[in-house]
């Protein structure tokens, strides 16, 4: 019994990620955040709609603002190649 997984891989490298953490204040996290989003394109003609209708909310698309910050489907929205 003690040879049950010689030479065998139970974990292929391919389904590991590298994974690191950061530890940051919660307010600092988020002021980075708001930086990121005001850089995206995407982000600013999301905001620029819900101000213009005077609406917290799109429901089509699930985007909304909470606390200065961009949500889309009630989750932070993080633009991609920030904060990494």
């Amino acid at each position: 019994m003690d040879r049950d997984n010689k030479d065998r891989v139970l974990v292929k490298k391919k389904w590991l990620r590298r994974v690191e953490e950061t530890l940051v204040e919660e307010d600092d996290l988020k002021d980075r955040i708001r930086k990121a989003q005001e850089k995206n394109e995407h982000v600013v003609k999301v905001v620029e709609k819900l101000k213009k209708s005077g609406i917290k909310l799109i429901k089509d698309e699930e985007w909304s603002i909470e606390d200065g910050l961009v949500l889309k489907e009630e989750k932070i929205y993080i633009p991609k190649r920030t904060l990494r």
